[in-house]
């Protein structure tokens, strides 16, 4: 009777772990294709492309630490993520096809994240949308974003185009994350343990 009454804290210990660590979810982004120059076009071709506009940009997601839910978390692996979404209307060319033509991001001004803007010419995907993501940390604390960034169309000659009226791109960074009654998950789990082996050391000791 001893023993079983020796293993209830360890059983509602490896209970309650179960519902605290929550495997990760998979992560699937978006990612975006470097720009190829074609050599004959380079050799045939002179003329720039038109210049592009940048019809909107917005920061989609920031990165966040686990979701606090009651005595467990869950997280999946993209947490760490940051993600801009870019609305571009494509450049036009006399050769160079709106699939194949490749865009060149510069920062004009502010800081952007580190790792965020390709330090290679990049395509837009389907011709009209610029995913960038960067590594913003796997927590709720983030910091604001406040840059602004200009873009050039290059053809398959490379062949540069007219640089894009600027855009600002700002997120006021967001705060943390709090668990039922503002206590941390870890602490809920600490407490329950402790208290069950009590109740259990009490009832050996009688």
């Amino acid at each position: 009777m001893k023993a079983v009454e020796l293993a209830v804290p360890i059983v509602i210990f490896l209970a309650v772990g179960t519902l605290y660590v929550k495997p990760a979810d998979a992560c699937s982004v978006v990612g975006l294709d470097r720009h190829e120059l074609d050599a004959e076009e380079q050799e045939n071709d002179s003329i720039p492309p038109g210049r592009v506009t940048i019809a909107s940009a917005e920061v989609l997601g920031r990165g966040k630490g686990p979701d606090c839910a009651g005595l467990g978390y869950s997280q999946t692996s993209c947490d760490d993520l940051g993600t801009i979404e870019m609305e571009i209307t494509p450049a036009s060319d006399d050769r160079t096809p709106t699939e194949k033509m490749g865009y060149r991001i510069e920062v004009v001004d502010g800081e952007p994240p580190v790792g965020l803007i390709p330090d290679y010419d990049v395509r837009a995907q389907g011709g009209g949308v610029l995913w960038l993501h960067w590594i913003d940390e796997a927590k709720d604390d983030q910091e604001p974003l406040d840059f602004t960034i200009t873009i050039r169309a290059v053809d398959l000659g490379g062949n540069l185009g007219q640089i894009s009226e600027p855009i600002e791109i700002r997120h006021p960074g967001s705060g943390g994350c709090s668990s039922a009654g503002g206590i941390p998950s870890e602490v809920l789990v600490l407490l329950l343990f402790l208290a069950a082996w009590r109740l259990s050391n009490r009832d050996l000791d009688k």
